[in-house]
């Protein structure tokens, strides 16, 4: 099962000049990918985001993301909930992806625009350990990921006695056979350490485990 460990290096909205505010890493695994952007500024999400990975063409690369966690969408039922968005690949000559398509502009109140992103891809030692997991509780969403040395959980859930959501996200990163976590946002309290996923002995695509925190979860890509 292919793996893949991403960072942007830039987004550009045509006419306006590249730029990069983010701190961008994305995890795939075969068909599933997570992804957690954050703002170099505020250091806040900018976005956190997963699902499914589909690849609709292989020349040109046509791929297709869905979103089960968005968010960009602050209560159930908003425009972009369950929506999914396309992206055109194309390789550069220094081995960097051009994407390309349409999608909402934070910064111009969410009006669909084209874009440009450039997308370089990490090296790590992939013979690590890599895997997917979907949490089954809709109320309290949660992904999490690893692909070698990188590691990535996002949750959403509903404030109390409201509908609007609240996101959390953790990225650890691995050096030196330890997990050093490189940002914490949100409550993150229900969120499991790298460390305290312990292997994936046993797993296999599509079978339902408990972890640590009493919750189930799908493993939805796996290598070993």
């Amino acid at each position: 099962m292919s793996a893949r460990i991403s960072t942007r290096i830039s987004i550009r909205w045509p006419p306006e000049p590249a730029s990069e505010p983010t701190d961008t890493l994305v995890l795939s695994l075969g068909g599933y990918y997570v992804d957690l952007r954050i703002d170099k500024a505020t250091k806040g999400i900018d976005w956190a985001l997963a699902g499914q990975r589909i690849v609709l063409s292989e020349d040109p690369l046509k791929v297709e993301f869905t979103h089960p966690i968005d968010s960009h969408c602050s209560r159930p039922g908003d425009e972009g909930e369950g929506q999914v968005d396309v992206g055109d690949f194309t390789k550069l000559p220094n081995g960097d992806d051009l994407e390309t398509g349409e999608m909402a502009a934070p910064h111009m109140g969410g009006r669909v625009m084209p874009y440009e992103e450039i997308w370089r891809e990490l090296d790590d030692d992939l013979s690590n350990e890599a895997w997917i997991l979907e949490g089954t509780d809709e109320t309290r969403k949660t992904f999490y990921g690893r692909v070698g040395g990188y590691f990535l959980a996002m949750q959403r859930h509903t404030q109390p006695n409201t509908e609007v959501y609240q996101y959390s996200a953790v990225r650890e990163d691995l050096q030196n056979n330890e997990w050093h976590r490189k940002y914490a946002v949100g409550d993150v309290s229900a969120i499991l350490a790298a460390e305290a996923i312990s292997g994936a002995a046993g797993w296999h695509v599509g079978k339902e485990i408990h972890l640590g925190n009493g919750e189930r979860y799908i493993v939805r890509a796996l290598s070993q």
